[in-house]
């Protein structure tokens, strides 16, 4: 949701009409992006009931690798999230303002990056702090570092 409001702004302040193209399919990117990862989360289990039973080991069924899905969904939001600093750094340059406002238009934007500098270790703080955790296949119960990598996979 971040995301598509950021891109809403965009659209906003800045009335290029190919960036405004590039803008629009970025949209429509992250709207895509987050409901496919949402009905693959959804329906990471066969059966559905296999998510909260399976770790007893008595009951049957398959789920695919959640970790996978994790990794997945932190390399292509750390990608979204350079693209979507590049698009206004594309559209300040060719303004008509002093080059030290620009860079200091540049740097209000780019504090961006704050917001998205935890995507990489979210997904490496539970390989990196568990590791015994990620040779089993499932696990009752999400190990603490694990919950920041839900957070940065659902932001």
């Amino acid at each position: 949701m971040i995301k598509i409001s950021i891109v809403f702004f965009y659209l906003r302040i800045f009335p290029d009409r190919i960036c405004r193209r590039f803008l629009w399919g970025t949209q429509i990117f992250n709207i895509l992006l987050g409901m496919s990862f949402l009905v693959a989360g959804l329906f990471q289990c066969t059966p559905l009931s296999f998510f909260w039973d399976g770790w007893d080991g008595e009951h049957v069924g398959r789920c695919f690798n959640f970790n996978a899905m994790g990794w997945a969904h932190a390399i292509i939001n750390i990608a979204l999230d350079v693209w979507m600093l590049a698009l206004p750094a594309t559209q300040i340059y060719d303004m008509n303002i002093p080059w030290s406002k620009k860079m200091q238009i540049l740097l209000m934007f780019g504090f961006g990056v704050l917001c998205g500098y935890p995507s990489p270790y979210g997904p490496l703080a539970p390989a990196l702090t568990h590791p015994q955790a990620y040779r089993r296949e499932r696990r009752a119960a999400p190990e603490p570092p694990d919950l920041w990598s839900l957070v940065q996979r659902h932001r």
